[in-house]
């Protein structure tokens, strides 16, 4: 996760909502005073995301749901899933209540950007193949495409997530992050064939992998609920639409009413959160999820 909605705000608000900055190295404007200006615009049909498409077949979800257009989507679907039975399994066959079993890891103090390897490093934990976060943050591929800011301080441009991370992971200077398709690739090579990607997937089926006994990393935002903040900057092959509020964590449980997440900003185990604002949250996010068999 990224501290990217500016510091320089209430401490009621910071404390009550963890209120995330995008890190300024000293002596820079705060990130929350550059974006103030952007009118936080995304096409529509970027967020009416595919819930009504839950019983669609694989084939054609993994087809439909994420373009690979940088113009009208957040991210790249760039995988096909691969068979799992336990997947497409009728919702009404999950368990009412799933918890695993995950060691909860923090991305703080070395990786202040890092919550997509934290919780890779979690999830590969999970899978019996330890991999500590710094490393897997020095084999994640990286988008190097400078920052370059408007006269109004907005992003004019800057790399792109579904590239590779974006920005400085460990918080030195600015840093964003990076999207599901660098990430299975990454897990794809450390458990070659059993790494999954499950995004485009409906919410009941991440749930089945969940209850399968195998945790998913899921692309959320800091409170895990939906947000009205976005931003477009122009990036290497075209404009990224983005919400500087994106995090990345683990779920490792759900119930009728809650989703359990492993979150390594604050190295919580567990973590309890509201489902249906989860799963809005993720929608936004663009349906992004991995895992493994």
């Amino acid at each position: 996760m990224k501290w990217k909605i500016g510091a320089v705000i209430t401490l009621a608000i910071f404390f009550s909502n963890y209120a995330y900055a995008k890190y300024t190295p000293s002596g820079q404007t705060p990130l929350t005073k550059r974006v103030d200006s952007i009118v936080h615009t995304i096409d529509a049909n970027i967020l009416q995301k595919k819930q009504q498409q839950k019983q669609v077949s694989q084939t054609t979800e993994s087809s439909k749901i994420l373009s690979q257009s940088h113009e009208n989507a957040p991210i790249q679907n760039q995988h096909t899933v691969g068979q799992n039975n336990i997947l497409n399994q009728p919702a009404n066959h999950l368990n009412q209540s799933v918890l695993l079993h995950v060691a909860a890891q923090s991305q703080n103090p070395e990786l202040y950007n890092g919550c997509e390897m934290t919780s890779l490093s979690m999830l590969l934990d999970a899978a019996g193949q330890s991999v500590d976060k710094m490393t897997l943050a020095n084999e994640i591929p990286k988008d190097p495409t400078p920052e370059v800011l408007d006269s109004d301080g907005s992003i004019a441009s800057w790399g792109d997530p579904n590239i590779g991370f974006v920005g400085d992971i460990t918080g030195n200077h600015v840093g964003y992050g990076v999207y599901h398709s660098p990430v299975f690739k990454l897990l794809d090579q450390i458990l070659p064939g059993k790494a999954i990607d499950l995004t485009g997937r409906s919410f009941e089926q991440i749930l089945n992998q969940v209850a399968s006994g195998k945790p998913v990393i899921a692309w959320t935002t800091v409170n895990f609920a939906p947000t009205s903040s976005w931003v477009t900057w122009q990036g290497p092959n075209g404009p990224v639409h983005a919400t500087l509020n994106e995090h990345v964590v683990l779920i490792v449980g759900f119930n009728n009413d809650q989703i359990f997440v492993n979150d390594p900003l604050d190295g919580t185990a567990a973590k309890a959160v509201n489902r249906a604002q989860f799963e809005s949250s993720w929608e936004q996010l663009g349906q992004q999820a991995v895992s493994f068999n």
